[in-house]
């Protein structure tokens, strides 16, 4: 019996240290995940020095930008066209200030929430039906509106409607503008 009491012992000891290990490896398991987890995951990487600009860490990469803000690259970034239409407006040029120029470029006034943060289809449309399309590029700043070139050869004196493709959801999501050539004015005598 004494042989037998001693092999049930040894049977029952030896699965028990078996589970016991297994546990133990278990939990030094889990405090390595937790112990990662920590370094990596809680944003223990430094943030912006004072000598870093914005978007750089101190060790030379890329942040990524906060939530709520698009990074928009500096070479990227679209400044604001000195003629600007107010949202639902109207604006006059001369025909002959479009020979002086490029291009025409036009601010167009709206709200964030319409404008997006990718490029707009841009519809410019004369009252005789001649229909060019063109694209709207969201001005860098918070409710800075979008930005378009228009070919001045394109333009004549006349009634344009300019109609913008908007990110809203809405059952129509578009805004719209006008834009008058007139023609030049002529010379004092």
């Amino acid at each position: 019996m004494a042989g037998s009491d001693g092999n049930d012992d040894g049977g029952a000891a030896g699965s028990g240290s078996g589970a016991t290990r297994f546990a133990i490896l278990a939990g030094v398991g889990v405090v390595i995940a937790v112990a990662v987890w920590l370094v990596l995951g809680s944003g223990s990487v430094p943030g912006p020095g004072p000598a870093d600009g914005p978007g750089q860490a101190a060790n030379g990469l890329e942040m990524p930008a906060p939530i709520g803000r698009e990074a928009v690259p500096p070479a990227l970034r679209v400044k604001a066209p000195a003629q600007q239409i107010a949202e639902n407006g109207r604006l006059r040029v001369t025909a002959a200030a479009l020979r002086e120029g490029d291009v025409l470029a036009l601010g167009l006034a709206m709200p964030d929430v319409a404008r997006g943060s990718d490029a707009r289809a841009v519809k410019v449309a004369d009252v005789s039906g001649r229909v060019i399309d063109v694209e709207g590029v969201a001005v860098d700043g918070a409710g800075s509106g979008l930005r378009i070139e228009i070919d001045p050869d394109w333009l004549e004196p006349g009634t344009y409607l300019i109609q913008v493709q908007t990110a809203e959801a809405t059952p129509l999501p578009v805004r719209r503008y006008v834009l008058d050539v007139v023609r030049d004015a002529p010379a004092a005598e």
